[in-house]
């Protein structure tokens, strides 16, 4: 199970919370979490205090926005995922809750499952970045937030979803909401000669565009929980 993160606004805040509701599930062994610039070393400690495997790493990609409206950037950072070595991986996004065993999600058969975006693509557009790349078309672009892996196929797709996060993506998709969603087509063109699955609601739930169903495995939260606590105060 992987993490990324840097020490930029609330992503140790959301990240803690969520490993703390995995580990009712797992084994700390079993949790990575690759910790990028800036890094502060008393957040390194915090995670490493919950005995998970914390790595710090570089930045892969020149920094890019997902959202107008955020405040941090993303550097390519799930990529990181692809480097372990096992054959069954899962990446879950920092603000995710787990809910009950994740372990079930990997009981069906395919190589790569996640949800399909919330974002509905432009379809000529779609197909002309698919045709410009010579890549086995993927007709629904996927949502990167959890993305489970079988048969080592993350492995596989590591230098092609590399190579795609760097090229000029957005020039396909100028107007989606302002949305540069880079990592998310970047995947779409890696996967075409794979298993793709659609994970179900009530395997990972987008709680901000969806209607709450109450036996999730994992959600994906839409603001702080005011339970929450400040990483200063774990």
């Amino acid at each position: 199970y992987v993490y990324t993160l840097s020490s930029r606004g609330k992503l140790p805040n959301h990240c803690l919370h969520s490993i703390k509701s995995l580990l009712h599930w797992v084994d700390a062994k079993q949790v990575i979490v690759f910790f990028t610039p800036p890094i502060n070393a008393d957040h390194i400690n915090t995670f490493e205090r919950l005995g998970v495997n914390v790595r710090r790493v570089g930045n892969i990609t020149e920094e890019f926005y997902i959202s107008p409206f955020e405040e941090t950037g993303h550097y390519g950072e799930k990529i990181r995922v692809c480097s372990v070595d096992a054959s069954e991986v899962m990446f879950l996004d920092c603000d995710t809750l787990i809910y009950d065993d994740p372990s079930v999600i990997f009981t069906d058969k395919f190589d790569i499952k996640m949800r399909s975006s919330t974002f509905q693509q432009q379809r000529y557009k779609w197909d002309k970045m698919f045709d410009h790349y010579d890549c086995e078309m993927h007709d629904w672009m996927p949502n990167t937030g959890v993305i489970a892996f079988k048969h080592g196929v993350h492995k596989q797709i590591q230098a092609d979803w590399r190579h795609y996060m760097n090229e000029d993506l957005v020039s396909f998709f100028p107007q989606i909401g302002g949305m540069n969603l880079t990592d998310q087509w970047a995947l779409a063109l890696s996967i075409g000669d794979y298993q793709v699955e659609k994970m179900s609601k009530r395997e990972h739930l987008i709680e901000w565009d969806e209607t709450l169903i109450d036996d999730s495995i994992i959600y994906h939260f839409d603001q702080d929980p005011q339970s929450y606590l400040d990483i200063s105060d774990i």
